[in-house]
């Protein structure tokens, strides 16, 4: 794995690049079990500090909605005939889903520890749907039609 330690206005000396780059490289690969765990429980440690501080809102509390649509699983298109041209979708699996009525910034939380790349959930401003989805950049990305009121 190729590492390039930089600094901004900062001169990076050999021993804070040689400590990067061995905290990298043990936490992306460990070959002990215990170092492995030690590196996945300090990120989600980390990622529990964040939402913890995003959660704590002196304002006064808004219960969330719930509403439950259908979800399914389809089959790909290779699966499909290829002889048949106006095939219908095939259904793996049909489940429901719960739809939040909250804010942007929820659902991008709820999205980011549901570790999910989309999800659907009712704006609280407006009360339309919306759409906030991971990118692949690392962003979020929203979409949110103009939903009648």
């Amino acid at each position: 794995m190729h590492i390039t330690v930089t600094g901004k206005q900062v001169d990076v000396g050999d021993a804070l690049r040689g400590h990067v780059e061995d905290r990298i490289t043990a936490g992306a690969s460990a070959n002990d079990a215990y170092a492995g765990f030690d590196a996945a429980a300090e990120r989600v440690e980390k990622r529990l500090r964040r939402y913890k501080r995003r959660l704590r809102n002196h304002r006064k509390s808004v219960p969330v909605e719930l509403v439950e649509a259908p979800s399914y699983i389809l089959a790909s298109e290779e699966e499909h005939d290829d002889h048949i041209e106006d095939v219908q979708p095939i259904i793996v699996a049909e489940s429901t889903t719960d739809i939040p009525t909250v804010s942007v910034s929820e659902a991008v939380m709820r999205l980011d520890l549901a570790n999910v790349p989309v999800l659907m959930f009712r704006n609280s401003a407006h009360g339309g749907l919306s759409v906030v989805y991971r990118r692949e950049d690392g962003n979020f990305g929203w979409i949110d039609p103009k939903n009648p009121v």
